[in-house]
């Protein structure tokens, strides 16, 4: 149970950093700011923490279903292959 707890608190933290550096990334791509440390600084000065995760909830709405439909057929497709070779 520890271990899940601790997966779980991973995982989470995983996609903070991913979110955290897509909201860089898109604001650096679309010219808002010249440099890494300025995004930074000036997303917080802007917006405040919330600012790096602005469109998190559509984000997380479109692709959590496709991620649990594609490991479902991952794991079905999958068992169908192992009784296929006998295993």
């Amino acid at each position: 149970m520890l271990l899940n707890i601790i997966a779980l608190v991973f995982f989470c933290n995983i996609i903070a950093l991913v979110f955290f550096l897509s909201s860089l990334k898109q604001r650096l791509q679309a010219g808002m700011f010249n440099g890494v440390g300025e995004a930074i600084v000036g997303t917080w000065k802007q917006e405040g923490p919330g600012g790096f995760f602005r469109g998190t909830g559509p984000t997380l709405c479109r692709e959590v279903p496709l991620y649990v439909v594609g490991m479902g057929l991952y794991a079905e497709s999958k068992k169908m292959v192992a009784q296929a070779l006998g295993r």
